[in-house]
């Protein structure tokens, strides 16, 4: 598992200084990220997105669409021989994360974690690239993440926890000690795993939900205490 800091840019984070950003994903994570970017050292010069995305979600921030936008920026800007990648795609969607994490490492962008100012993170934590650790969010001893994971607002991953690639704990979610989540999980807002559990990869545990036994790969679990209630296959066919 490879780890990064910010530590490193922060420490030019004065006037131009700062070093130069793109986010893929133009709604409102992409929000919550540029907020506090310029407070750790990155400057944001664009957003990317697959859709068309009218207007931008920040002023004088242009947004383009898609890699072959990317591509068409990156040669009108050949100077960004550094440039940070942050994925602002949240929810049951870790794969997607992944796959446009795979495609800009391809093209030389590096994925620092984004870790809010007044968040935690233990020293002897270690991270992946990409991953996202957001305001009073709390990453505790000993734990381990894979690339691009996001621990929302507010969130607590206790000690010696295991993550996989692309796992999302929503707002307010509380991961209990040793709990190991496996790949593109995603964990609702409000939602408690206890200690020791196991949660399989793309499992989907709805909000507020508080998870007591091992959750099964690829399936939807709510309720107190959680229950199966669908396949994660059979929930995106309804949608």
């Amino acid at each position: 598992m490879t780890i990064q800091h910010s530590d490193q840019y922060a420490a030019n984070a004065v006037g131009d200084s700062l070093c130069p950003a793109i986010i893929w994903g133009a709604r409102g994570h992409a929000k919550v990220l540029h907020e506090f970017l310029g407070q750790i050292g990155f400057r944001v010069e664009s957003f990317f997105d697959n859709d068309d995305i009218s207007p931008s979600p920040v002023p004088n921030i242009p947004v383009h669409r898609g890699i072959e936008g990317f591509g068409r920026w990156s040669e009108q800007n050949p100077s960004r021989k550094q440039l940070a990648g942050f994925i602002a795609i949240g929810g049951p969607h870790g794969r997607a994360r992944l796959e446009i994490l795979d495609l800009l490492q391809q093209r030389g962008v590096c994925f620092p974690p984004a870790i809010h100012p007044r968040a935690f993170s233990a020293s002897n934590s270690r991270l992946g690239f990409g991953c996202q650790i957001l305001a009073m969010a709390a990453v505790c001893a000993d734990v381990q993440m894979g690339n691009a994971c996001i621990i929302n607002t507010g969130a607590s991953v206790d000690h010696e926890c295991e993550l996989g690639n692309g796992v999302h704990v929503g707002p307010h979610g509380t991961i209990a000690g040793c709990v190991k989540i496996d790949d593109c999980a995603f964990i609702g807002a409000g939602a408690v795993i206890l200690p020791r559990l196991h949660v399989g990869q793309d499992s989907i545990v709805g909000a507020g939900s508080v998870v007591t036994k091992n959750v099964p790969s690829g399936v939807v679990v709510c309720g107190n205490p959680a229950k199966v209630i669908n396949t994660v296959a059979t929930k995106r066919d309804k949608t």
